[in-house]
């Protein structure tokens, strides 16, 4: 409404609604002659008032107007008519045109109060507040009433004249009503005004006039709370009654202070009330872990142990489930700690919790403890409920070729096609359709896919280190394998496949030396088929046939496919 109280524009609003007659009525009083003489251009006035009218209350401004200006051939200066026209061009936002008519039906009933209720109104939308005062002055003095003073104050609010606006409200008081009303409005001006030490007398004022309103209690701690008081902040916080409803709020403060005051101890304790209380919902306890466990200073005290509190929080409530997301990513955070997060993220699925996040967090974890068919498992559940997410069909799919189930993933590749709509999503879908082919043996399928990814989008790391583990494998033009190779150490250098397909560059181009030195360090931490199989390559050509056997067997036992007689003679060939 402008800058002007909405509770004046309500009553303003109520009145109009009862007015409207009465007004058209008073305003068009003439000799009981004339009235005779004009019966029927009368009633057809009337009629047409009352058919402007309905318009105006379905919302048909335009179908109102035309009827009120109608009205105006039969009456030709009505105030109820240019007050009603002024009142729909209010509602069109056409604020130079609703004066205009105001200021016509002010020429006809130059002392009719709603007439200023209205231009105020107007005056307040343009942000004329001089005039808005100026016509709110006037209807306070034709009818004295507070309410039209804590307006005018609440005016000079808006403009920072906290003076006027405190004087303003002296006039309301001496009414002898609204006092409560004027007292918040006295305290919100005073702490705009940085006179913070009247706000607090004059709130310890209300605390004693209504020692039933907590408002106040809670409204004098947090002044103390923002003028850095904490102890006199605490102490009001703490006297707040349990199950009152400011309890859980002044909790929150409270762990603000503690937090900032690095009182491990006691923001501990704080949460732990605020996590027991029947009162508290999750989007305060939301609220606060967010801004003081995940996203506080990580220079203080609070954030070094917030682990730890979370932990002991966990203990206390296990079934919390706001604890829980926030435990789990606490724990997700910290690669030591995966198991445990992995154990709370499944909790939570199994709480009926299925947020999106949650799914692709358990993916992301079982993926670095290559648990394909839990993958699978999940990564189907996950589907049914975000369809067009296709992180989690690809996952599916990455997770059957992982377990070299190849023709299961092409099926699944063709079933989901439709359904992929990103250029990222169609190009792994591309990527992995070529990868499934190549393991198959049918290297020109690969190919022609792999193509179709890059003519798509290049740019993606999963698609370049899928082709550039193609080309290594196949000992195909190497120089673009290096390249993609390049951007993908670039991106994340710690990427074990990577250094794989390094070692395996290096052993195409006779660098067997420098590629054992890798795959033997791979091979410390991690054993999959193709680094086996690799070792085994570098071990035959040294001469070490028996060992390099060993490996073999091994890369087969996890899946490679590996003619042993065969590869030993190309191998002798690379000698």
């Amino acid at each position: 409404m402008g800058r002007l109280s909405k509770r004046v524009f309500i009553v303003c609003f109520l009145f109009t609604i009862n007015y409207n007659y009465s007004f058209a009525q008073k305003n068009e009083i003439v000799s009981a002659q004339t009235i005779r003489e004009n019966d029927s251009r009368e009633a057809q006035f009337n009629k047409l008032f009352i058919e402007a009218n309905l318009h105006k209350n379905r919302g048909e401004y335009t179908e109102a107007l035309n009827t009120y200006f109608d009205c105006l051939s039969y009456i030709k200066n009505s105030a109820a008519v240019y007050y009603e026209i002024a009142q729909i061009y209010v509602q069109q936002n056409n604020y130079k045109e609703a004066e205009i008519y105001v200021h016509k039906a002010l020429q006809v009933k130059p002392d009719e109060a709603m007439l200023y209720d209205l231009l105020s109104i107007i005056y307040g939308h343009t942000g004329n507040t001089k005039k808005q005062i100026a016509t709110l002055e006037k209807i306070a003095k034709e009818i004295p009433n507070p309410q039209i003073y804590i307006s005018i104050a609440d005016v000079y609010r808006t403009e920072k004249k906290y003076s006027k606006a405190l004087q303003t409200l002296e006039k309301a008081e001496k009414n002898g009503t609204l006092t409560e009303t004027i007292m918040q409005k006295k305290i919100q001006i005073l702490c705009e005004d940085k006179q913070f030490e009247n706000a607090q007398k004059t709130l310890k004022t209300a605390i004693v006039t209504y020692p039933h309103s907590t408002k106040y209690r809670y409204q004098l701690a947090k002044l103390y709370h923002k003028n850095e008081e904490f102890s006199h902040a605490i102490e009001t916080y703490n006297s707040i009654q349990l199950h009152n409803r400011y309890r859980d709020s002044a909790a929150v403060q409270k762990i603000e202070i503690y937090a900032q005051l690095d009182s491990i101890k006691n923001v501990e304790r704080t949460l732990t009330e605020l996590f027991r209380s029947q009162t508290a919902d999750n989007e305060i306890k939301n609220s606060i872990l967010s801004k003081y466990m995940m996203h506080g200073s990580e220079s203080s005290e609070t954030a070094t142990h917030k682990n730890e509190i979370i932990r002991n929080l966990l203990e206390k409530f296990p079934q919390d489930e706001i604890l829980l997301k926030y435990a789990a990513e606490a724990y997700f955070a910290n690669p030591n700690n995966h198991t445990k997060a992995k154990e709370l993220y499944y909790t939570q699925l199994k709480q009926g919790q299925t947020e999106q996040n949650i799914y692709s967090r358990i993916i992301e974890l079982e993926k670095a403890d290559n648990n394909w068919d839990s993958i699978i498992y999940v990564a189907q559940d996950a589907y049914s409920l975000y369809p067009l997410q296709a992180e989690f069909p690809i996952s599916i799919v990455e997770s059957y070729c992982m377990l070299h189930e190849y023709e299961e993933a092409q099926k699944y590749l063709e079933s989901i096609q439709t359904f992929l709509f990103q250029k990222s999503e169609k190009a792994a879908y591309y990527s992995w359709l070529a990868f499934s082919h190549f393991k198959q043996g049918d290297s020109t399928q690969a190919i022609k896919h792999f193509n179709q990814a890059a003519q798509i989008d290049s740019t993606q790391y999963d698609f370049c280190q899928r082709y550039a583990y193609f080309l290594a494998e196949e000992n195909d033009n190497q120089a673009y394998a290096e390249i993609l190779l390049e951007k993908c150490l670039t991106e994340n250098p710690d990427d074990i496949h990577n250094k794989y397909i390094k070692a395996k560059l290096l052993f195409n181009g006779n660098n067997i030396l420098e590629s054992k030195k890798i795959t033997k360090d791979i091979l410390a931490n991690y054993q999959h088929a193709d680094y086996l199989e690799l070792y085994g390559n570098i071990l035959s050509i040294e001469g070490l046939q028996k060992e390099a056997v060993g490996y073999w067997k091994q890369a087969e036992e996890l899946g490679n496919r590996i003619n042993i007689q065969r590869k030993t003679l190309l191998l002798q060939k690379k000698e």
